[in-house]
């Protein structure tokens, strides 16, 4: 059983979310969206990202790199995350999330 304090479901290759870019609102509100989001992974401790492609593996780069010592986890259901790219891009991504401390799990799916 994998459980989180916050999780992110980054499936496809496009995502318009409170991650990536707010939807709508002024740019106050937008900008205070960003800062509720910031407050919140700060705060948090397990981030749980559903997803292993571009979007999924960049995310869980900038949380490493932003928040050291969250524990992050990846969760695709392929053999090996950024399964659309070169198997070389695949690798090194893998290395650099995995000596970041995050936790692939490849060939698996989030049932619920």
């Amino acid at each position: 059983m994998v459980t989180a304090d916050i999780t992110v479901l980054a499936t496809g290759s496009r995502f318009a979310g409170q991650f990536i870019r707010a939807l709508s609102g002024s740019m106050q509100e937008r900008k205070a969206a960003f800062y509720r989001l910031e407050a919140s992974i700060s705060a948090t401790r397990r981030i749980l990202i559903v997803g292993g492609g571009p979007l999924g593996v960049e995310m869980a780069g900038e949380i490493v790199e932003t928040w050291p010592g969250r524990s992050v986890t990846i969760v695709e259901s392929g053999v090996s995350i950024l399964g659309g790219t070169a198997n070389s891009a695949s690798v090194y991504a893998a290395k650099f999330l995995t000596k970041h401390g995050v936790t692939l799990l490849t060939g698996q799916r989030i049932d619920r």
